[in-house]
């Protein structure tokens, strides 16, 4: 009989891990042929969340606890997950801890999974209209302007990934990770289900807020392309021959030029293209500092088997 690992990485969500696993109880104990376990991550929680996966583990057979040392982020939790799981089961499923994941979907993908697909991947049917969701959709189709292997614009990190496509993931060795465009990136036979998410039941949601989610896109995107760097040239080209022309023209018509106005508009255009050519040179270099140091990406402090 087969076994699939459902890891999910958990951080501050004392009021949904108990609930969360009664409700995949629900769902999955409809599966006979399948062995599921829950493997939770515990991404440095400062509530009690510990406490509570310590009481679901001595509860529950099929409940393995990771708690890692502190928060590393949900990509390196779902990396600990997968890591853990790789050796031990034929497929893993990521879900999230606040109860937004609807399990009720599991069984397609376990299905569409035994026909031969290595890979079924979500994506959200049902985003809000929200100014948040209305960026969200943005940046992915930004994103997919900019690279190679496209996803879907409201990809989640909801899926199935076969044994295969694990050991493939966790060897690959950056440090910073973008689950869903690594995943594109590796290919495989694929299939992709559109699910309507659920409403949070309790708290909020750890990951929001224009900040996170706007460096956690920058991430994503400057690690799976260098096309930025590509139309930083361009931008600069394009920049100081404008800069140019008007600097001829207001020569040429000496009435509305100044030298004040020449120098200013000369230092405005060429002090804005060095300024942003050398923001994505840094932030590129701030990459490459993190791969040099070769840090693990978590650690484990406990784990419950």
């Amino acid at each position: 009989m087969k076994n699939i690992a459902i890891i999910i990485p958990v951080y501050n969500e004392e009021k949904n891990i108990i609930q969360l696993c009664e409700t995949l109880n629900t769902h999955l104990n409809k599966i006979s042929t399948i062995v599921f376990d829950y493997i939770y991550v515990n991404n440095g929680s400062t509530d009690k969340t510990r406490e509570k996966l310590d009481i679901l583990y001595k509860k529950e057979d099929k409940v393995k606890v990771i708690n890692l040392s502190r928060n590393f982020g949900k990509e390196n939790s779902m990396l600990a997950g997968l890591t853990y799981v790789s050796d031990k089961y034929d497929a893993a499923i990521i879900v999230d801890g606040d109860l937004e994941t609807p399990p009720e979907y599991i069984n397609e993908m376990v299905e569409k999974w035994l026909e031969g697909y290595k890979l079924v991947l979500t994506y959200r049917n049902n985003r809000d209209k929200k100014i948040i969701d209305n960026i969200a959709k943005m940046y992915y189709k930004v994103y997919n302007n900019f690279v190679s292997n496209k996803i879907n614009n409201d990809a989640l990190d909801f899926q199935l990934m076969d044994k295969d496509i694990i050991n493939v993931y966790i060897n690959m060795p950056e440090q910073t990770r973008f689950l869903k465009g690594i995943t594109a990136f590796i290919g495989y036979k694929t299939y992709t289900i559109p699910v309507d998410m659920n409403k949070r039941s309790h708290g909020k949601s750890k990951f929001s807020g224009f900040k996170n989610l706007f460096l956690y896109g920058l991430d994503g995107l400057f690690s799976n392309t260098v096309i930025p760097l590509k139309l930083s040239m361009i931008l600069g080209t394009i920049l100081m021959f404008v800069g140019t022309i008007n600097t001829i023209i207001q020569l040429i018509i000496p009435q509305k030029a100044t030298i004040l106005n020449v120098v200013l508009t000369i230092n405005l255009i060429f002090g804005g293209i060095i300024i942003f050519i050398l923001g994505i040179i840094g932030y590129y270099l701030s990459l490459v500092y993190l791969e040099v140091q070769q840090r693990p990406k978590f650690i484990i402090d406990e784990k419950k088997e």
